[in-house]
């Protein structure tokens, strides 16, 4: 990974993490901690393009229900509905854990635990990154940071987890290194406390009355660990989560830092960042590799264009020096003739390297801003009609329970879509057979 960046919303901080990964080795260069009113001047003054983002999501949904087992292409579309009826959400993000199978009414079934982001909070961090030229490479939940740098103990051992993120605290248990149990409160003291320790024993309780699980240990994290100054007896024991030999800074920085230092060894499967971001992503990489492509190529038919130009002007002294023997003309003549024709063959091939491209990157966030209801993209194709233009097909699917639902949503998007700046809807369609839509349109770049 080289050179990498992370970066941690707390409250109303923002803690950054310089360092350098090699293998599983982490070496810390620098840290920072802004306000985060002044994050996005510092992400202009950032010569960076790459953030590894941590976030604590306060309006998150998560929660443990079961599944039917079935093959894996099919248990993210389950999950994703048994979200959206959990939750109330239409339009959000989620990731998952397999926490194992369990009998249900004589039948075998998978536990599954959740968690779900609506995806203008999503879009709320990822837009101050993009809007400042910066891409998110991953966006994890805090906690999911956190988990990362606990072990997964022996075969059903679960572990319970408490570490700090401004003025709130945040609880989880585990099991077999999955996450299982989320609980929040808020406090204002830095230090682990009393009140913490009559939350911890609540908490500890009711994993084990409602999930069957004890913890051998609640680990400290951050600036909770250490000394402090407690009365209450702790109903599980207490520790210190330790510092791996593979991470290379101080004990102060590891606890002021634990978050932005442990995304660093989140697994990319807890990345909740929405598709249409990813996508941008994908995106942003192809262009730039194909921007490379293009130079290479332009830059040897240009060496090619100046050897012919070379050899041309050889010929041209051949003809002066000739002028005498007019046969002689006549065959230099016609091999010049030959030469600027290999010549025009190049011309368009430089020509089309130098023209600009498309802002595809405007026309993906105008796309991704719109309010689809209970409508989903499937496919975003465009074409370069001309200099100046795009030709933008979008097809998607409704989830939509009536026509006239499936009609007000494809509306509404349309209308939309008509009031974006630089934007035409050239055709429209629905299928009512299958549920799905197209929509046609010319989108000028220029």
């Amino acid at each position: 990974m080289g050179k990498t960046i992370a970066v941690s919303f707390e409250g109303n901080q923002v803690k950054i993490v310089h360092a350098s990964l090699k293998g599983p080795t982490l070496s810390v260069d620098r840290t920072e901690t802004i306000p985060d009113d002044n994050f996005d001047a510092y992400l202009q003054g950032d010569k960076a393009k790459e953030y590894i983002v941590t976030c604590e999501f306060k309006g998150a949904h998560h929660g443990v229900f079961t599944v039917p087992i079935v093959k894996a292409k099919y248990l993210g579309k389950i999950i994703e509905s048994k979200i959206r009826k959990a939750s109330g959400e239409k339009d959000f993000a989620f990731i998952y854990r397999r926490l194992g199978e369990r009998t249900v009414e004589n039948r075998k079934a998978l536990e599954v635990f959740y968690y779900a982001v609506s995806n203008t909070d999503l879009k709320n961090i990822a837009v101050r990154f993009y809007d400042n030229g910066k891409t998110v490479k991953a966006l994890y939940p805090s906690v999911f940071s956190a988990v990362s740098l606990i072990g997964p103990g022996e075969e059903g051992e679960g572990f319970m987890g408490v570490f700090s993120t401004g003025n709130e605290r945040v609880v989880f248990s585990t099991k077999n290194g999955a996450v299982n149990f989320i609980r929040n409160y808020e406090s204002d003291e830095n230090g682990l406390t009393d009140f913490d320790i009559q939350n911890l024993n609540m908490t500890v309780t009711y994993c084990f009355q409602n999930l069957r699980i004890y913890p051998s240990s609640v680990l400290l994290m951050g600036n909770l660990s250490g000394s402090s100054d407690i009365t209450t007896l702790p109903s599980a024991p207490l520790a210190d989560l330790t510092m791996s030999d593979n991470i290379h800074c101080s004990r102060e920085t590891y606890n002021d830092f634990i978050l932005p230092i442990a995304s660093f060894f989140t697994p990319g499967p807890s990345n909740i960042l929405g598709r249409e971001f990813k996508n941008i992503n994908s995106l942003k990489s192809y262009f730039a590799y194909a921007s490379m492509i293009f130079i290479i190529m332009a830059v040897l038919c240009m060496g090619l264009m100046f050897n012919e130009a070379k050899d041309t002007s050889g010929k041209k002294q051949m003809v002066t020096s000739s002028a005498e023997n007019i046969a002689d003309i006549e065959n230099i003549f016609s091999e010049y003739v030959a030469r600027e024709d290999r010549i025009r063959q190049y011309r368009p091939a430089v020509e089309f390297m130098n023209r600009p491209s498309p802002d595809i990157y405007k026309l993906l966030i105008a796309l991704g801003g719109i309010n689809i209801r209970d409508l989903k993209f499937n496919s975003i194709e465009a074409g370069v009609n001309d200099g100046s233009s795009l030709i933008v097909e979008v097809s998607g699917t409704s989830y939509a329970d009536t026509y006239s639902l499936l009609q007000a949503s494809f509306k509404d998007i349309i209308d939309t879509l008509k009031k974006t700046e630089h934007l035409e809807v050239t055709n429209k369609s629905i299928d009512l057979a299958n549920n799905t839509f197209k929509i046609e349109m010319n989108y000028k770049t220029q």
